[in-house]
């Protein structure tokens, strides 16, 4: 955890936070983490979203100290998605496109 705390309004959330997580994790919002509750920034947009899980959401005012991401969470490369392919162009301006079968993988 990081070693500086500010006060702040928070919202607190108690309930699946599991799924709380998850949800923070798709705004790349900082959260504290606690064994019965998180702490998150209060945001609007986050705050329906996370309301929309059927959380107990409680605004506070208290320090926080987000929980620093380990290296092993953090990207190290561009992930490819299914679907996209790197391209080359060739002399003429064409692309060439990966030879062979692609996988479903």
């Amino acid at each position: 955890m990081s070693s500086t705390s500010q006060k702040s309004t928070l919202i607190e959330l108690r309930g699946d936070l599991v799924r709380a997580a998850l949800c923070i994790g798709r705004f790349h919002a900082p959260c504290q983490i606690e064994p019965d509750r998180l702490l998150v920034m209060a945001d609007p947009a986050l705050s329906a979203a996370l309301s929309d899980l059927d959380l107990a959401l409680t605004p506070v005012d208290e320090g926080f100290v987000p929980s620093d991401l380990p290296a092993s969470c953090t990207p190290a490369r561009r992930v490819v998605t299914h679907g996209s392919h790197a391209t080359e162009e060739d002399e003429d301006g064409e692309a060439d496109l990966p030879s062979g079968p692609s996988s479903n993988a």
